[in-house]
């Protein structure tokens, strides 16, 4: 009998050694990626065990479900209507083509239509944070086999600091798969899925549930709710949920002072919010 082929082979260089890493890692306990950019948001990102979402990851968004309760058909609407939380995503987007440093922006792939933003929605009114078009890539990809191809081909390719995706429909096998090519290429992958998806088994390393939340004034705000996140205690992620208000003028996000909070340290999270951007 013949000796069997070497990883590298098999898999290419690169792809033998995110092998080698993620065994590692999985020996360790400890993620392959060490590289984590923060969201802005200063109380999530005191509960991410990182500071902020790492990089060679697949980070999962779960909504926001319409606001379609009370209308005819609601339960058949919901199987077939839902929109990405774009606001957030642009935001965190934002966050990680700038990097841990906040230097130099990277490039931004958006596959699929559903999770396109208006091109004015790419800036900020009252500052210079914003994604330019000409650094944004935007795929056309309808069905689930054609994203999935096309996010995988985007995560390796390095060119591309993040990647936006709709991910609808799509399986564990193809979230394994993504997290293996995010790993590979160091980028990061922002999935979104809707509401009816969300006890579908995945492989993503954090997982939010973001939904519409009243507010008593003009801006614009949801509950963003971390319902998984790989390393961090189930005591801590039990109390980690938040409210998030949109300027309307400026479009910069904050966490609200009424934050919600399961343990009731509302006050002592107080001092720390401020404006993103």
């Amino acid at each position: 009998m013949g000796q069997l082929p070497h990883l590298s082979v098999i898999l290419g260089e690169e792809g033998a050694r995110a092998l080698r890493q993620r065994l590692e890692a999985l020996a360790t306990g400890v993620s392959a990626s060490s590289a984590a950019f923060p969201t802005g948001l200063t109380p999530i990102d005191g509960v991410l065990p990182r500071g902020g979402l790492a990089y060679g990851q697949v980070h999962e968004w779960i909504g926001v479900e319409p606001s379609i309760a009370g209308a005819p058909h609601a339960s058949a609407a919901r199987l077939t209507h839902w929109a990405p939380p774009l606001t957030l995503l642009l935001e965190v987007a934002w966050r990680g083509t700038t990097g841990v440093s906040g230097g130099a922006h990277g490039r931004a792939v958006w596959i699929g239509e559903r999770v396109w933003p208006y091109p004015a929605c790419l800036g900020r009114v009252d500052s210079t944070c914003r994604l330019d078009l000409d650094a944004c890539l935007f795929v056309r990809a309808p069905a689930p086999a054609d994203r999935l191809w096309a996010t995988d081909l985007a995560l390796r390719s390095r060119a591309a600091r993040v990647v936006v995706v709709d991910g609808s429909g799509l399986d564990l096998a193809s979230t394994r798969r993504l997290q293996l090519a995010a790993e590979i290429g160091g980028g990061v992958c922002l999935l979104a899925r809707p509401p009816r998806e969300q006890d579908r088994l995945t492989a993503s390393a954090t997982r939010w549930r973001v939904s519409h939340a009243p507010c008593p004034s003009p801006h614009r705000r949801w509950t963003v709710e971390l319902i998984r996140c790989k390393g961090m205690p189930p005591s801590t992620l039990a109390r980690s949920a938040w409210i998030l208000e949109q300027d309307r003028e400026t479009r910069a996000l904050r966490v609200v002072a009424d934050v919600l909070d399961r343990s009731g340290e509302a006050p002592a999270r107080e001092g720390a919010h401020r404006r993103t951007g």
